[in-house]
Parts: structure tokens; C-alpha cells; sequence
């Protein structure tokens, strides 16, 4: 047991962080009030801490590359969400915030909207960027890498034909409608539109 300095309280060693320049190698403060800590010295400076985190990202590239690595694995959907909504901001389309392309992604019950592949999912616009696409929920679907990355800046419907003829363009347009569908039911009020029966 061990008492934090900073709001006096005794906790197991647990709930210190180490310190290799301490005498018994914890932190002086428990991690409650070191996380609060770090927070409000983020606030003061926020763009001091984050010319400091990207220097050590810098400094750093490997252990950054394996965290990220981690954590990604831990946060599959929430990790999709993120590199896409870091995508977008690159184009002159508008914002995508991380809840509507977590939300499009949840709305796929984990498969491509194309060919109903499981692995390695990606946002797909349907009407690509390059050709004047918009990041609107309802320009969004599941793709699988493969698919996004046969698709290309192609018309969805050009792309369906040649790969699948009639049938297979049926099948995946059904399926492009069904997912909008799902989405205006999982969260109407971020749609803007009134739930309607599928």
C-alpha cells in the first residue's frame, strides 16, 4: 500500500504507475490524479503536448507503429472509422466523423456490401471522391479492401456489371439499399430522415 501525494489516499501498488527514479520505482502520485493531471496540463497547452507526442512519434516510429498496431486489433471498427475519417479530411468533400462511419460499418453486420466478405473491412464510397462523391452517411458503405480497392473511382453500377453482370448488380444494389435502410433505424436523428419500413 502506498499514499498519493497529490489527494493523500492509500492505494495497492497497482494503481501507481512506475518510476524508475523513485526509491520503491512508483509514481508519487496515483494514476487518478496523474491522468488528471495530464489533462489539465493539455488544456493549458494543447498545442505544446502535441508537438511533444508527435516529437516522440518521430522519435520514435517503430514503438508507435507496434501501439497503434495493438490497438488497432483491440478496436477494429473504431480503427476503420478512424483512417477514414483521417482520409476524408484530406479531401475538399466535407468532414467524416468517426460515429457515422462506425455507424455505417455496425450497419453491416461485419460484411462487405459488395461481396459479403468478412476480413478487412474499409469505408467505400459509393460514388468515389475523385469524381465528386460526397462523405454523406448514405455515399458510405462496407467494403471489403479487395472490392474498395478493385472498385477504384468506377461507378458502382459500371463496376457491378462488368464484374458480376445482371444479377450480381441486382444483388449488390438490394444490398446497398438494405444498408441504408438498417442505418436510418440504428440512428435516425444523425441521418435526418424519418424511419421508413424496409
Amino acid at each position: 500500500m502506498k499514499t498519493c501525494c497529490r489527494c493523500q489516499g492509500l492505494f495497492p501498488a497497482t494503481e501507481f504507475y512506475r518510476r524508475s527514479c523513485t526509491s520503491d520505482g512508483l509514481s508519487y502520485h496515483c494514476k487518478v490524479c496523474e491522468r488528471r493531471d495530464r489533462k489539465a496540463s493539455y488544456q493549458r497547452t494543447p498545442d505544446g503536448a502535441k508537438a511533444c507526442a508527435l516529437r516522440w512519434a518521430r522519435a520514435n516510429p517503430e514503438r508507435r507503429r507496434i501501439i497503434t498496431k495493438r490497438w488497432s486489433a483491440a478496436n477494429p471498427l473504431v480503427a476503420i472509422a478512424s483512417n477514414a475519417t483521417r482520409r476524408a479530411r484530406r479531401s475538399a468533400a466535407g468532414r467524416l466523423d468517426k460515429r457515422t462511419a462506425y455507424l455505417v460499418l455496425a450497419s453491416a453486420n461485419g460484411r462487405c456490401a459488395y461481396c459479403g466478405a468478412t476480413e478487412r473491412l474499409t469505408l467505400d464510397h459509393i460514388d468515389a471522391l475523385a469524381r465528386g462523391g460526397t462523405n454523406h452517411w448514405s455515399n458510405l458503405v462496407a467494403a471489403c479492401a479487395r472490392c474498395n480497392q478493385r472498385k477504384g473511382v468506377k461507378p458502382v453500377e459500371d463496376w457491378l456489371l462488368e464484374r458480376e453482370g445482371l444479377e450480381g448488380l441486382a444483388r449488390a444494389l438490394l444490398a446497398l439499399k438494405v444498408t441504408k435502410k438498417v442505418m436510418q433505424r440504428l440512428n435516425p436523428a444523425l441521418m435526418g430522415q424519418p424511419i421508413t419500413e424496409v
